[in-house]
């Protein structure tokens, strides 16, 4: 295969699409981004049209095809959120909104997993606790309370593999993505026990393929659409947090990453699922390693929330500098003292999923007062982010697994702020790579494995036009830190009656 092909990610996210050309040596040749919103009609529920997912992916194919040949394309892949609740009808058609992993109606059905099943035997068969946030509840859910739509679904896809119907007419679960379901984490098959109970319509869920197999070819129609070469190859993609693990190099044993997006949290890839039950497990992209982690709801949607609800000024003002409200934001923290506020915030406003798995849980703002600023609670929203990753390293810590520092990536990693309180709080290094290292850079890069354009012993050497930057921990400021956290760590246990 000739060096100068390209290969192309699409990365479908909560609140957006990315669409990420890159050359055969690493390079981002181009690059397009849409952005949408996820609907919440009613506490707790979070909802998408999945043809808003298409739509975006052609949009931005258009804008990046318009600059980049799409002829040089070799193969693509697609990254994706955590699975959603979207059923299809015979002809694929969605019979209803998609009911995303931020939705929690499925409380019910979860507690009655837990208890025919135990928390502990869920956990150690798929590598999840019983959780609201996953498409198995979701499915009891819809059997229950809205048996009509379940009777007329002919499958249930992924994200990832929704988009990967739409663009070569196949259906594929990919390994990754699988997390969530009643499937066995290290065969990858399905869990008889598990399925048995409540008939789990496993003959309704698309076949499950290894991330980077070849699952078809862009469809005359698909090509049409989205400005793509009809037949070319169509990779079974992955779950976006293994996308972004393999963006920033973390695809060895050992090596650890975190990711503030619309969600967050942490990883650590290991050649063995841990035995810890507070942890997450799931297949990575590559085979023989998995990523042991640490997914957490509301991450950076805490201050986006924040950003949207109390800084229409900041909002204003960036737009008339042509920056975002984020950066007017940040402007106003450096001008505070560069120590803890004291302030504490709980980032549940989603219901949180590493360590404490409970999806009544809410959002908790402690110790504000009179003189109170908006840039000191929007600085405490970054410090109760980088608290619960601490909280959560820790558990991993305990269960032996301690990386040396963490390889930073998704929208956070861009501000050298919250970065540097990160460092400080986890008493690590953060590694922030360049923005373009994301999710839909990684699922580029696995498209390179399936097409042969790259082999798993060069992904090291993929790096990118501009290093990543560098965050050592302060001594100081973190011994300062761990007075706060000591308070962090009590906030959840004394308030979780009260949710």
């Amino acid at each position: 295969m000739s060096e100068d092909r390209l290969l192309l990610g699409v990365d479908i996210g909560t609140t957006g699409c990315r669409l990420c050309a890159v050359s055969a040596h690493g390079r981002v040749i181009g690059a397009a981004r849409a952005h949408y919103s996820p609907e919440h009609p009613g506490e707790g529920r979070a909802e998408q049209d999945a043809a808003t997912w298409w739509g975006a992916l052609c949009r931005c194919a258009r804008e990046l095809f318009a600059r980049v040949p799409a002829d040089s394309l070799a193969a693509l892949a697609v990254s994706g959120q955590s699975a959603p609740l979207l059923p299809l009808d015979a002809q694929g058609a969605p019979l209803r909104k998609a009911i995303l992993w931020q939705d929690t109606r499925a409380s019910v059905q979860t507690a009655q997993i837990a208890r025919n099943f135990g928390r502990a035997k869920v956990r150690s068969i798929t590598g999840l606790p019983p959780a609201a946030f996953t498409i198995w509840p979701k499915i009891l859910w819809l059997q229950e309370r809205e048996p009509t739509v379940f009777e007329r679904a002919m499958t249930f896809p992924s994200t990832t593999g929704y988009v990967t119907w739409r663009l070569c007419g196949r259906h594929a679960l990919d390994r990754s993505s699988a997390m969530g379901y009643p499937i066995e984490l290290e065969t990858g098959r399905w869990s008889r026990t598990l399925c048995s109970w409540a008939n789990f319509p496993t003959d309704r869920i698309p076949p499950i393929l290894p991330c980077g197999s070849i699952v078809g070819h862009v469809s005359p129609q698909a090509a049409a659409e989205a400005c793509l070469p009809e037949g070319l190859p169509v990779a079974a993609g992955g779950m976006d947090t293994a996308c972004a693990a393999l963006a920033v190099g973390a695809h060895a044993p050992g090596r650890a990453f975190e990711v503030t997006g619309t969600s967050g949290g942490f990883g650590i890839v290991a050649p063995r699922p841990s035995a810890e039950e507070s942890l997450a497990v799931s297949a990575h992209l590559l085979p023989d390693v998995y990523i042991n982690h640490a997914p957490m709801s509301a991450a950076g949607a805490s201050l986006e929330w924040f950003v949207r609800q109390f800084c229409h000024a900041e909002r204003q003002e960036a737009q008339r500098r042509g920056v975002s409200a984020y950066e007017i934001l940040e402007e106003q923290i450096d001008d505070l003292p560069d120590r803890p506020t004291g302030l504490l915030f709980l980032p549940y406003l989603a219901g949180e999923r590493a360590p404490v798995w409970d999806p009544n849980a809410r959002g908790v703002a402690l110790g504000f007062g009179l003189s109170t600023t908006r840039a000191e609670l929007a600085r405490s929203i970054m410090e109760g982010v980088a608290y619960a990753l601490r909280q959560n390293l820790d558990i991993a810590r305990r269960a032996g697994l301690s990386p040396d520092a963490l390889r930073s990536c998704g929208g956070g990693s861009a501000s050298a702020l919250w970065c540097q309180i990160k460092a400080d709080v986890m008493g690590l290094p953060v590694v922030a790579y360049p923005s373009q290292r994301d999710a839909a850079y990684g699922a580029a890069l696995l498209a390179g494995l399936a097409a042969g354009v790259l082999t798993r012993d060069r992904l090291d050497s993929m790096l990118p036009d501009e290093g990543p930057t560098i965050y050592e921990p302060r001594e100081e400021m973190s011994a300062l830190y761990a007075q706060h956290l000591e308070r962090y760590r009590q906030l959840y246990p004394r308030l979780r009656h009260l949710f």
